[in-house]
């Protein structure tokens, strides 16, 4: 699921506010679930 972010990111969506905070979630899903392992 975290993917996602890293695919949209090069799309230029980053640079969207909707484009930041789906990256920025999709990170802390990932953070979390990296350190839950």
């Amino acid at each position: 699921m975290f993917g996602a972010g890293l695919v949209l990111m090069p799309a230029g969506l980053s640079d969207s506010f909707a484009g930041r905070l789906l990256f920025a979630r999709e990170w802390g899903v990932f953070s979390a679930g990296f350190l839950a392992m």
